[in-house]
């Protein structure tokens, strides 16, 4: 069911441009954002998701060592397993992804470093964005918050895959 309503909320965001006004498009986000951050967080408590792969680690014996010749980092935006939230609807907040994107293609670093400054910047941008008529979804002060929120939830509990992705091409074992 929380897949259905993940894949709802995306196919909203994709097409929001278009589609909604914004008054319409901040009632469906927060509805389907505040009830999907819920879910997430009730299933990622429930399997501990938030401790699992904090640290990519070597065999005893060997230590982590930086792939010099590793393609350079990339971003993506805000999003994961092929979905990505279109920047134009939240271009604050995806710079914060971005930066998120990076910081796991540190080697060595811990994931809850890089998840940690993510609510950081979350928490920066939507602190700074004022009452005047918003021009994006996340210029509006209480869109900013909910998809700040949902989006914390989303990395803590499905971030992992990302990371070791990240940490296994940027890192070698020796």
């Amino acid at each position: 069911m929380a897949g259905l309503r993940f894949a709802y909320l995306i196919f909203v965001l994709r097409h929001a441009a278009a589609v909604y006004t914004l008054d319409e498009l901040k009632t469906v986000v927060y509805q389907g954002a505040e009830r999907f951050t819920e879910v997430i967080n009730r299933y990622g408590a429930k399997i501990g998701m938030e401790h699992i792969c904090d640290v990519y680690a070597c065999p005893a014996g060997t230590r982590l060592t930086t792939n010099n010749s590793a393609p350079l980092p990339s971003s993506n935006g805000c999003g994961t397993y092929g979905v990505t939230i279109p920047r134009p609807l939240l271009p604050m907040i995806t710079a914060c992804c971005d930066v998120h994107d990076l910081c796991y293609s540190t080697c060595g670093v811990r994931r809850r470093v890089c998840d940690r400054q993510l609510n950081f910047c979350f928490d920066r941008v939507c602190a700074s964005v004022t009452q005047q008529p918003p021009r994006f979804l996340d210029s509006d002060p209480d869109a900013c918050w909910v998809m700040a929120r949902l989006f914390d939830a989303l990395v803590k509990n499905l971030g992992c895959r990302a990371f070791l992705k990240a940490q296994a091409m940027h890192c070698y074992c020796r």
